[in-house]
């Protein structure tokens, strides 16, 4: 999504720019597809809608440490038996908010307090736990790798092959992998589209970027007391690429960067190297230039909302001097 989000307020001045106080700002955000991300409604021991058990020993309830966790989070226990697991069913109403259609792929993301989690996603018939997989999240932040809900029976499913595992879940976030590319904000140019009109050579897109005042990052020790924040995103990745008059190119140069989102504004900006944009036709009317911002980074597709403003497109007609 993007919305407006009133204007900076005072000015900034970095590196000899300067990103005035009346200029616009805008919301970018990429959603969070978990229908329950927080678990902030449940009474401590309450079973979550969604989330689901196999064997007799194993249990899927709502727990509450308030002042240590996040607030409400899942708690999932294995148990001791040997085909018994904790977890969750994705086809659940209400659970993936676009309907988990089978076509999709999901990348699924959540805070733990382990310091590992043994897994299975996919078909809960004769799952053998022996093939589970084992990782190690970061800060906190444990990510399954994508998968598809190829039927009725697929299950997020966590359980060791022998012995028990207790896995703490909160600040569930999900998003649709199959997507990952188109998952931006995106703005084509023609030549006659800036002023003055675009001519091949060397450009530099740039942005100014901050951490929204009422979000929080997924890491931020202050979702112990603010469990229900809006998730802020951590990175910005900008893009630049020629589009369109490639006949002898096989494959277009991308030019992009990844950046990180502090809690003050700051100028970020992507250049282009040698290649692509060295020739096209400038009358055409169809577009030349293809100008992308990505809410997250390209090896860690996570929720969260950013404010931009102030986008600008310079060109170096003598090429970079600085």
């Amino acid at each position: 999504t993007l919305i407006p989000d009133g204007t900076v307020g005072t000015s900034v001045t970095q590196d000899g720019f300067t990103l005035a106080a009346d200029e616009k700002v805008w919301r970018l955000e990429l959603l969070n597809l978990a229908g329950d991300a927080f678990f902030e409604t449940y009474n401590d021991g309450d079973p979550i809608t969604g989330w689901v058990h196999s064997g007799t020993a194993s249990i899927a309830k709502a727990r509450n440490q308030t002042g240590i966790k996040h607030g409400q989070y899942v708690e999932l226990f294995d148990g001791s038996d040997t085909d018994g697991w904790a977890g969750f069913d994705p086809s659940t109403a209400g659970f993936i908010l676009d309907g988990a259609a089978a076509s999709n792929t999901y990348r699924v993301v959540f805070w733990t307090g382990q310091d590992e989690l043994d897994y299975i996603a996919g078909s809960a018939t004769g799952v053998n736990f022996e093939l589970a997989s084992t990782a190690v999240p970061v800060d906190g932040k444990f990510s399954l790798e994508p998968f598809s809900i190829s039927s009725a029976d697929t299950r997020g499913m966590f359980a060791r092959s022998n012995g028990s595992q207790t896995a703490e879940i909160d600040d569930l976030r999900i998003v649709r992998f199959d997507i990952k590319e188109s998952s931006s904000l995106r703005l084509y140019l023609a030549p006659p589209d800036t002023s003055p009109s675009l001519v091949p050579g060397r450009y530099e897109f740039s942005l100014w970027v901050r951490r929204p005042l009422d979000a929080r990052f997924f890491d931020d020790p202050g979702r112990i007391s603010d469990p229900g924040a809006p998730f802020a995103a951590t990175k910005v990745r900008l893009l630049m690429q020629q589009v369109g008059f490639l006949e002898d190119v096989s494959t277009p140069l991308m030019f992009t960067g990844t950046f990180n989102v502090g809690d003050s504004w700051q100028r970020i900006a992507v250049r282009m190297g040698d290649g692509n944009l060295a020739r096209f036709d400038e009358s055409s009317s169809e577009p030349v230039l293809e100008l992308a911002v990505y809410p997250y980074a390209s090896d860690d597709m996570d929720v969260g909302a950013v404010e931009i403003a102030a986008p600008a497109l310079r060109f170096f007609v003598d090429g970079y001097t600085d």
